[in-house]
């Protein structure tokens, strides 16, 4: 990473730690822009080179998501099927929404809200993450599938999306049961008999206050 990347994912960090240290004791509806960038020590305009409001923020979310899911599949060896990587990804996402601050959560309502579909803007390094597993996948013929491969990793990272999104309006539910069955629905379709996948045991991620 060259130093002018490294500056920008330094910013981009900064202004979202600030965000959750602020939500300790402001609610998430009343947070401004402008209280982000002062806690941060950024200015404003910088912050709109980053993100397109709050809401955005959820970038640095999804990308510390991301990197989690990576460690952990680096954990299950160089034969790990892909299945198995992707029962990674949906155990990490459920554990990072689990784990999360109550305004983190609805920092992820108001970015669901006005997602663009395919996830490009809010999470390409998970996206790119789960491109990665189903191009090994469908070389093997572990999976198999008609569509451009970006399409049905679209798809994969929908389906979980979707869900968690279902967990925010209803968060007696179990997230990680919805996610493992999004991602198992995803993977047989509405008419398939496969399992749903085995779960994939993942260190618990300590909830940020």
């Amino acid at each position: 990473m060259d130093q002018r990347t490294r500056k920008r994912s330094d910013t981009r960090a900064a202004l979202y730690d600030a965000a959750i240290q602020l939500m300790r004791d402001v609610d998430y509806d009343d947070l401004t822009v402008e209280q982000i960038c002062l806690a941060a020590g950024i200015g404003r305009a910088t912050f709109f080179r980053h993100f397109d409001g709050k809401s955005g923020l959820i970038r640095d979310f999804n990308r510390r998501l991301a990197e989690r899911a990576e460690q952990e599949m680096l954990a299950l060896g160089p034969g790990a099927s892909a299945t198995a990587q992707l029962s990674v990804v949906q155990e990490c996402l459920a554990q990072a929404w689990i784990g999360a601050h109550p305004g983190v959560r609805k920092m992820g309502l108001d970015a669901a809200r006005v997602m663009d579909p395919s996830g490009r803007d809010v999470h390409p390094e998970l996206l790119g993450l789960v491109i990665a597993i189903v191009r090994h996948g469908l070389a093997t013929e572990e999976l198999t599938s008609e569509l451009p491969l970006e399409l049905v990793a679209f798809l994969v990272v929908a389906h979980l999306a979707a869900a968690t999104g279902y967990w925010f309006g209803s968060p007696a539910s179990d997230l990680t049961e919805l996610t493992r069955a999004a991602l198992g629905q995803c993977l047989t379709g509405l008419a398939g008999s496969a399992p749903t996948p085995v779960p994939v045991p993942v260190p618990a991620i300590r909830r940020s206050r």
